[in-house]
């Protein structure tokens, strides 16, 4: 059946992006491996954790909880659009899938833009 993507599914897509391996991310959270693999797997991590998970790999939080298809990096002038997402807002994938997120870099006003155009036709 399918469903929405998860936290779970971005925290998955994200890291494997990022070419970083669970305990690269129990490293920076200061927790076990097995912790990782809960969250994903469904387990939603602590709000504490979100930071560093972010920070590490080159996300924002609204991305990751699946609140904007825009991801801006830390990295300064740069900004991650997930195309999937931001083509069709009403997308739906199966769970546990790890398929490469397709992206796009922009600058700041390209991916405000966007980020308007998808709530607008996701909202109706």
């Amino acid at each position: 059946m399918d469903e929405p993507e998860s936290f779970a599914d971005r925290l998955r897509i994200a890291r494997l992006r990022a070419r970083k391996n669970q305990a690269d991310v129990a490293a920076a959270c200061g927790v076990d491996q097995s912790t990782v693999s809960k969250w994903e797997n469904g387990t939603e991590p602590s709000y504490a954790n979100i930071a560093p998970i972010c920070r590490l790999l080159d996300v924002s939080a609204d991305y990751l909880l699946g609140l904007s298809p825009v991801s801006r990096s830390a990295k300064p002038g740069r900004w991650l659009i997930d195309l999937d997402l931001y083509q069709n807002p009403d997308r739906k994938r199966a769970l546990g899938t790890q398929v490469p997120m397709r992206a796009k870099i922009v600058d700041e006003d390209e991916a405000r833009r966007m980020e308007a155009d998808y709530l607008r036709r996701r909202d109706g």
